[in-house]
């Protein structure tokens, strides 16, 4: 490896978007923020006299089987294996020997049907100004919908030509619903620079016969992301002019005063930053995916010392909607998790952890060969079960938007490492990193396969045959 590639990754850390969090130490004990609004409210609830209470997963009746994914969403368009140490494999032959993210899902389907088109397992059909679909070969269009989520994205103008839509107009973050978080009017574009202005704009416009344009959530603009391309990574056909940096999404980064979640398009990271600092915008309508709830959760699931329990550390905002609660998923007979959003089974427990609240043992550090090796340790020993890492999407797909340290249901994975967890995703430009998801705090970056991260296999419903 040479000198060049180490400098380029530490000058691409520094410039990250900061998530101000203290460093974890090696009990995973951690410092509450002092700006922290979660920790504020949470300290309310957390000297509530209520009775610890386990939160009960109900149970699949045998086998945990579905009939259809609840929110369906987009494969990570990876096509080809990683090798380790370092080298991707032009073609997803297994000659890796492993089961990887390109041997799983729509990418992995030859001759897959599509209503339109799109590159790998993409799907995407062009809209015209009055809402209409149009021919793949059309050579003007004004939005996107995706026939995979069912959304409608907005398809921003060449940078320069100084339209609303413009590709390198720059927003801060705004809105009414969280003002203490807000920047309002510090971006740089034609007039009203910050989000809340310019989806009024789209709406007031009735851009391609729609007035209830909005934001993305974080999985559903990280579900644009194509993980086979960078700067930028999207579908380039589909989405031309799309910008190579960090686009809004309506998340709030509960742990973090004023800090946003945003999404890459360089190479599909997924961090926090400040609202005051612009960002790109691409607008969205339609039905929210995974993070539309409709289930009540119940107070002793919402009790921030009933999850303590089962997670030390955890923080979780009362200004957000619980995304996963306990009800969201179904347990078998062997003590795996299915999440019903999204048809994934999963160990309950990260590798080198057991029993019932996986407190048994000490979670393992792995690289990535050790990673697939103990993951294929687990198939031997369950012939037929199909453990696999999950790819990038899957594990964001998993995450609870109201709680940081972990950003996941604590009752339904208990005592969670804080730390990175590997995925099966390969990188398309640095051929020996891998990304990783952190549990810690759902920031998504990459490492090299070397580096050793947590493991939490996953594998899909029976229903399904990928």
């Amino acid at each position: 490896m040479t000198l060049l590639k180490p400098l380029l990754i530490l000058l691409l850390l520094a410039l990250m978007p900061a998530c101000k969090y203290e460093p974890v130490s090696e009990n995973n004990q951690v410092q509450s923020n002092n700006n922290s609004t979660s920790s504020i409210e949470n300290s309310q609830n957390a000297n509530s006299s209520a009775p610890l209470s386990r939160i009960e997963i109900a149970k699949c009746d045998g086998e945990c089987t579905c009939d259809e994914i609840v929110s369906p969403y987009n494969d990570t368009g990876v096509t080809y294996a990683g090798d380790y140490p370092d080298t991707n494999l032009p073609q997803c032959d297994l000659q890796s020997g492993f089961n990887q993210d390109c041997t799983t899902g729509r990418d992995s389907v030859e001759g897959l049907s599509k209503l339109g088109f799109g590159s790998h397992g993409f799907d995407y059909t062009k809209i015209n100004e009055q809402g209409r679909s149009l021919p793949n070969d059309a050579d003007q269009w004004k939005c996107v919908l995706d026939n995979v989520t069912g959304l409608i994205w907005e398809v921003k103008s060449p940078e320069g030509s100084g339209l609303s839509q413009d590709s390198g107009f720059s927003y801060s973050w705004y809105s009414e619903s969280f003002a203490s978080y807000s920047s309002e009017d510090l971006g740089k574009c034609d007039s009203n620079c910050d989000t809340d202005s310019f989806i009024e704009k789209l709406n007031r416009k009735k851009l391609c016969g729609f007035d209830d344009w909005r934001l993305p959530n974080k999985i559903e603009l990280q579900d644009l992301v194509n993980y086979s391309e960078s700067q930028p990574s999207i579908d380039r056909q589909l989405f031309p002019n799309t910008k190579g940096g960090f686009y809004w999404t309506s998340n709030i980064d509960t742990d973090d005063k004023n800090s946003i979640w945003s999404v890459d398009f360089g190479n599909g990271r997924v961090a926090g930053g400040l609202s005051s600092e612009p960002r790109f915008i691409r607008a969205v309508r339609g039905k929210q995916n995974l993070y539309e709830n409709n289930e009540v959760v119940s107070e002793l699931e919402s009790l921030i010392s009933n999850r303590q329990a089962f997670a030390n550390n955890q923080r979780c905002s009362q200004r957000v909607s619980f995304s996963a609660p306990s009800t969201r998923y179904l347990q078998d007979e062997k003590g795996h998790i299915l999440d019903k959003q999204t048809g994934l089974i999963w160990k309950r427990c990260a590798a080198g952890l057991s029993g019932e609240e996986c407190k048994e043992g000490s979670a393992e550090r792995l690289d990535w060969q050790q990673a697939y090796e103990y993951v294929a340790k687990l198939n031997d020993e369950d012939t037929g079960a199909n453990w696999r890492l999950p790819s990038i999407k899957e594990l964001q797909a998993n995450n609870e938007l109201a709680c940081e340290e972990p950003a996941l249901n604590p009752f339904v994975f208990p005592n969670v490492p804080m730390g990175q967890v590997w995925s099966g995703t390969p990188h398309n430009k640095f051929e020996d990193s891998s990304y990783n998801y952190e549990y810690r705090n759902s920031i998504i970056f990459y490492s090299a396969r070397t580096v050793k991260h947590f493991v939490h296999p996953v594998k899909s419903c029976a229903a399904n045959t990928k």
